[in-house]
């Protein structure tokens, strides 16, 4: 099913189908749109929830959302991922801690 059948069946814009795809607004959404979205994809109720909170990251990639997004990129390897991560981890203490979003703790590399 894709973001127009998704919508067209009740559930949430594309917009938000978009950004939820891509790893973001998940921890914004309301209930009553978590449960239309499971109605809509014929999921039992906490389907999504449990999704979302079983997600498993490595200790050094622990609860950025930027290092999560890296993470998750699926068409790269493990070893490929954790690269990506480690680097942007050297790069930002580089920088002193510029380029976290406001408030994020460094993780422990």
């Amino acid at each position: 099913m894709d973001q127009e059948h998704v919508k067209a069946a009740g559930g949430p814009s594309i917009k938000t189908l978009s950004d939820l795809e891509n790893g973001r607004r998940w921890d914004t959404l309301r209930d009553r749109t978590i449960s239309r979205l499971e109605q809509v994809l014929k999921l039992d109720d906490g389907t999504l929830v449990a999704i979302l909170e079983s997600a498993d990251y490595p200790d050094y990639v622990g609860d950025d959302p930027g290092l999560q997004r890296i993470w998750d990129i699926t068409e790269l390897t493990e070893e490929e991922r954790e690269i990506a991560v480690r680097s942007l981890i050297t790069y930002r203490d580089a920088l002193g801690g510029h380029g976290r979003a406001e408030g994020e703790q460094r993780t422990s590399a």
